[in-house]
This record gives structure tokens, sequence and C-alpha cells, in this order.
């Protein structure tokens, strides 16, 4: 049987001090391989096209103090679909939570936590699923999209790719009944009004492979 491929990890922080914390712990954690590591945004935005990662761990404030780590997450979201983003910050406040998970983000872990706790995220996430550190306060009302299942966001993705009800249908191997099911669930969960909102909102999320921006 052929060795299962490591997953290929961007890491974007601007402190030495962290990067060389996460090469430790990754390094530790089998069938993982740091491949890159971006001090700025535009940084971040060179090595991920150029070095193809599987998954990405960043900061919330990556450069001059500002919260540009949720909008490359929301950019980063939009051009590489296959992509795992881990935000991987200090900070406690349940906005920032949030407003990552919202950009798309697959997990918010707070930096200092143990081994154990970051295995579980990478792993968590990896597998396509939510991951929110156990330390961070409770009270915050989450986004909408987080209260989407995974289906859901499965028919999500694919309008993202401006396909249709039967083309989706086609593709996940499920009813048409079923997608339109879908479909409706998205429309009251997102508050979502007609067609072109859906659309919008799942290019949003999921980007659209002929987006300039990408």
């Amino acid at each position: 049987m052929a060795d299962t491929k490591p997953v290929r990890v961007l890491i974007v922080d601007n402190h030495p001090a962290i990067v060389g914390a996460l090469r430790d712990y990754l390094s530790m954690m089998q069938g993982f391989e740091v491949v890159a590591v971006a001090q700025t945004v535009e940084e971040a935005r060179l090595t991920a096209k150029s070095s193809k990662p599987d998954l990405a761990i960043m900061d919330i404030y990556i450069e001059d103090g500002k919260e540009n780590g949720i909008d490359l997450t929301e950019e980063f979201s939009r051009c590489y679909s296959d992509l795992v983003i881990l935000i991987y910050s200090a900070s406690k406040k349940m906005e920032h939570l949030w407003e990552a998970m919202d950009a798309g983000a697959g997990g918010y872990l707070l930096k200092g936590t143990d081994l154990s706790v970051m295995e579980q995220a990478v792993g968590t996430v990896m597998a396509g699923r939510n991951f929110i550190d156990p330390n961070l306060p409770e009270g915050v009302e989450p986004p909408p999209y987080m209260r989407l299942t995974e289906s859901e966001k499965s028919v999500l993705r694919l309008f993202a790719q401006w396909m249709t009800n039967e083309e989706i249908s086609q593709k996940l191997g499920i009813a048409l009944a079923t997608v339109k099911t879908h479909r409706h669930n998205i429309y009251w969960k997102l508050g979502i009004n007609n067609v072109a909102q859906l659309y919008r909102e799942a290019i949003k999320r999921y980007g659209n492979p002929d987006s300039p921006i990408c």
C-alpha cells in the first residue's frame, strides 16, 4: 500500500517564536509537513499559490496591528476551495471567533494551547468539521453559517460553481427533492430571499474559479 501523502501546511504569522513553536508541534504530529511560512499578507498570497498547501494556520493580526487575518481567510476561502484554514490567535474575543468562522475558517485555536488540543484541532478541521478552542468563553450567538449541516454546506459549495438543482442532484448522487430541501434550509438559515442572493452567498463562502481576485 502506498504511503499517505503528508498534509502540506502553510504558517502565516509574523512572530518567529510562534512559528518555531508551531514547527515543533507539527514535527511531533505524524503526517504533517510545513511547506511555507509567511509573515505578511502579500507573502501569504504568494506562498499559497506557489506551495499549494492543504492547511493554513494563521494569526488574526498578521501585520500593522490590523485584523487582516480575517480578510485573508475570506480571500483564501474564495480562491482555494480545498484549503482548510485554522486560526491560531491569542485573542479570546468572541467576535473574532465568529468573524473568522464566518469568513471561512474551519477552526479557531488559542495560542499557548497544549499539544493534545493542537492535535485535536488539526485532526478535526482536516476531517471537514469545525473546531472551537474549549477555553474560549461562551455566550455569543454564532453566525448563521454555523447552523448549516454538512450536507447543506456540500450543496452550497456546488452552487458556487453555478450548478443547477438537477446538476447538484447528479453530482452528489441524491434525489432532486433532497437538493431542494437542502436549498430551502439554506434560504431559511442564511436569510436568503432569491436565487441571486443564493449564488452570491455561495461564491462568497466557497469562491468562484473564474474570480479575478485569485
